[in-house]
């Protein structure tokens, strides 16, 4: 019976170890899981980085608007702030002339090398320099209306005269060609050869500007 005791003590010993394993295994499968929990939505934001490499950046509304179609399929052209609104302000002059008076267009206030992208399916009918109004590209919607890009970099055009264009397509980069105080994009809208607010005219269709 001297054996008893013995027997009893190291019993308890294997279960105290049992019980000690038990428990690390399962910490580890909890930190486990943790790190998968972690690493599977860093994962996801790799793979969506690499995916839009050479995409216009997307912004969300209240920050510059979104590069995403209107429920109509209008699109905002560039993403950034809104420097200039269409209608009365000071004329400004550099080496390529001198402004009107009066501002015919929306500017968006887009770095140099921005892509720009067309606001609506159309046809292409100028791509190439207008004096004072920098580089340029004019698409036809059909309908009357025109859509004008103003200030585009040199050497940065993609499309040529009878191209047909889809909303959302990269057209050009923009840039500080003709007149201007800095790197831009002067969105004009003609409708029926009359200009027109753009802002009023791409929130009429639904685009955030």
């Amino acid at each position: 019976m001297a054996g008893g005791p013995i027997a009893a003590a190291a019993a308890r010993k294997v279960g105290v170890r049992r019980i000690l394993a038990a428990t690390l295994a399962m910490v580890l499968l909890l930190i486990a899981g943790a790190c998968s929990a972690v690493a599977l939505p860093a994962m996801a934001i790799v793979a969506a980085s690499g995916n839009n490499v050479g995409t216009p950046e997307l912004h969300e509304p209240g920050q510059g608007g979104t590069l995403v179609p209107s429920e109509s399929g209008w699109w905002r052209p560039v993403p950034g702030p809104i420097t200039s609104l269409y209608g009365p302000r000071r004329i400004i002059c550099n080496a390529a002339g001198c402004s009107t008076p009066f501002h015919q267009g929306l500017d968006f206030g887009s770095g140099c090398g921005t892509p720009m992208v067309a606001v609506y399916a159309g046809t292409v009918t100028f791509a190439g320099n207008a004096g004072g109004f920098g580089n340029r590209v004019i698409v036809d919607h059909g309908g009357g209306i025109e859509t004008i890009y103003g200030h585009i970099q040199n050497a940065s055009t993609f499309v040529q005269v009878g191209q047909q264009v889809d909303g959302g397509d990269q057209i050009a980069l923009v840039g500080d060609t003709g007149v201007g105080t800095g790197c831009h994009l002067d969105l004009k809208v003609r409708v029926d050869g009359v200009h027109t607010d753009p802002q009023a005219f791409l929130r009429g269709r639904g685009v955030n500007v």
